[in-house]
């Protein structure tokens, strides 16, 4: 019987985590985020887009 190979991708941050991560933290109140958003919907995950994506720094107005 031929198994079928999950398309699924998991969250790149999974092997170097930081401390906020839903994986990192693994206690009841976020184990089911960490299924959904580690386990392959990270692109929709607060925290993997503020790893990816940081907030840019808007110049100053001086008046």
């Amino acid at each position: 019987m031929e198994q079928k190979k999950s398309k699924r991708k998991i969250c790149p941050f999974v092997q170097d985590a930081d401390d906020n991560c839903y994986c990192v933290k693994m206690d009841s109140k976020s184990t089911m985020a960490m299924i959904y958003y580690c386990g392959g919907q990270f692109k929709k995950c607060e925290i993997f887009r503020k790893k990816t994506y940081p907030p840019t720094k808007s110049p100053g107005i001086s008046l």
